[in-house]
């Protein structure tokens, strides 16, 4: 049997929009992006064939007054701003299943955040000024509206190629912003509420107390930081880290990570990232340095500190100077090979001393084999012929084979005393 409640039914609608779905003006080309609160479509309008993103809101968020009335408020602060450097929003509407939606300009380029993971470093200078000027202005402009962004990254700051000029940036993601009227915030940034990334979330908003524009400064200092450095001025693992150390921790000095930062650039970047509002720079002091830096910095002001100046060219001189200093090193290299080596010969050839048994008599005994020496008168004047004392009075005795090499030279230098009196020749000294 049937349920007679069966037709009343019908089946959700898909949370995807297909390509050719229509949506207000617009008809549904592919998908560009998706995220836990909303997804981005690229359209195209069929009759005059403008390109538009459609951003979607989330089912899951579409039963939430809250949230429905926060994602009217970022299509409602993006118009009131109207700068070139915000994107643009100008159509707002419902699906036929409830969700919010609105119309805003399609991007063609790439986020900051995919720039910086593309050059896996330091991003050139004149890119760094370019890129944190035109923030600026749209920090300005959001300002003056009584608007802040307060989630100001890398990833909501878009760079749009433009043929000939440097890179357009577009401010993106309004999504938190604050607006100055109290009831233009229903319930989900009060008081005591955390909102905002924690990687470049600033101390009081991290510590949930009602922020300014000066939040804002904050992240632009982190972005700065990363840009300049290629690095985040706080490096952790885990959100709760992150937010810990943008409240009590400082950060490293610029001019530890590249030693020629321009000292004036390293003193707007640790003053953007006060902890104390109050002595954080202001979009003014950015600015003017930004101006100051700007016909200083070129191309060639390269982060690697540690890179070799060019060679000169080479020349018959220097080719001779250099033979000279490698032959001078082979001839110090073998003396100081030979001259180990001839101390060791001559450790090796050293007769046992006398402190190897004790000494009865300074004097020694003459042999017991020799006969005791006839007396004789010298006569001065006269030559005694060797023949005369006889064959048998003098036998021949020959030396002993230490006392063929020259005699050492006792010196007060070569003399050691032993421990038990006697005086012992070095056997090191010649």
């Amino acid at each position: 049997m049937e349920d007679p409640g069966a037709d009343s039914i019908l089946p959700p609608p898909p949370c995807t929009l297909e390509p050719g779905t229509v949506v207000g003006e617009y008809c549904i080309e592919q998908k560009l992006g998706d995220g836990g609160m909303s997804t981005v479509y690229g359209a195209t309008h069929p009759l005059i064939g403008k390109k538009a993103a459609i951003k979607v809101m989330s089912p899951s968020l579409s039963a939430d007054a809250g949230a429905v009335a926060r994602f009217a408020l970022e299509a409602r602060a993006v118009n009131r701003i109207g700068h070139p450097n915000i994107v643009d929003v100008f159509s707002f509407g419902r699906l036929s299943d409830g969700r919010s939606y609105f119309v805003m300009e399609w991007l063609q380029g790439e986020t900051l955040y995919e720039r910086m993971w593309k050059q896996h470093g330091p991003l050139p200078m004149p890119d760094v000024l370019n890129i944190l000027d035109q923030i600026c202005d749209a920090l300005e402009a959001t300002h003056e509206k009584g608007i802040i962004h307060r989630d100001l990254k890398p990833a909501n700051v878009f760079l749009c190629p433009v043929r000939g000029r440097p890179d357009e940036v577009k401010l993106l993601d309004f999504g938190v912003a604050k607006l100055a009227e109290r009831d233009a915030s229903p319930g989900w940034t009060s008081a005591g509420c955390v909102v905002g990334t924690p990687e470049y979330i600033s101390p009081e908003q991290a510590r949930g107390k009602d922020v300014d524009t000066r939040t804002d400064l904050y992240a632009l200092g982190v972005i700065a930081y990363e840009m300049v450095l290629g690095r985040q001025p706080f490096l952790s693992d885990n959100p709760a880290d992150a937010i810990q150390m943008h409240l009590c921790a400082n950060p490293p000095r610029p001019s530890i990570l590249w030693k020629r930062i321009p000292p004036r650039l390293e003193a707007l970047l640790l003053k953007l990232l006060a902890k104390n509002p109050d002595e954080r720079a202001t979009l003014a002091e950015v600015r003017a340095t930004l101006a100051a830096l700007r016909p200083t910095v070129t191309q060639s002001l390269d982060r690697v500190d540690e890179a070799p100046p060019p060679l000169p060219p080479p020349s018959r001189h220097r080719h001779a100077i250099r033979l000279g200093v490698v032959a001078a090193t082979f001839v110090m290299l073998a003396f100081a090979i030979y001259r180990p080596a001839k101390l060791r010969a001559q450790r090796l050839n050293v007769e046992p001393t006398a402190a190897a048994a004790p000494v009865a008599s300074k004097t020694p005994a003459p042999p017991p084999s020799l006969p005791a020496a006839p007396s004789l008168t010298p006569v001065v004047g006269a030559a005694i012929p060797t023949s005369s004392l006889g064959s048998s009075a003098l036998p021949a005795v020959t030396a002993p084979p230490s006392e063929t090499r020259p005699p050492r030279r006792a010196t007060h230098r070569a003399r050691k005393r032993h421990h038990d009196g006697n005086y012992l020749l070095d056997p090191f000294t010649r």
